[in-house]
């Protein structure tokens, strides 16, 4: 549901579940590049759901961390969008894949890719 009138300066989009709200997110210095970059502009944004579930990483964790870099930067981002990486490599759409990746003992789906 929209919170704020459109378009919303205070919502960032989550770069995998691309949810546009004002719950907390990464941030990657990725984010101040300018143009088109690959990965698409909210590349450095997650929100904690898909960091723990997609990376199996905690997002408090990552934001204490000055040196922390976002999964596009680090080159494991496991999306589905056409802009990003694994599209470009012509590798699979990762789609729901959280639970086989629990079912199968793997702390996320990173882990499990």
């Amino acid at each position: 549901k929209d919170v704020h009138e459109q378009p919303c300066k205070q919502c960032v989009t989550c770069h995998f579940c691309r949810q546009k709200t004002v719950d907390t997110k990464t941030w990657c210095p990725c984010a101040l590049k300018k143009g088109r970059i690959v990965g698409g502009r909210s590349r450095g944004a997650l929100c904690g759901t898909c960091l723990e579930m997609r990376y199996g990483e905690n997002i408090e964790e990552a934001l204490s961390n000055p040196d922390w870099r976002c999964p596009v930067c680090r080159d494991i981002c496991n999306c589905s969008g056409a802009n990003c990486l694994r599209a470009r490599r012509n590798l699979f759409p990762t789609n729901q894949l959280v639970n086989e990746a629990e079912r199968l003992g793997d702390k996320s789906v990173g882990h499990y890719l």
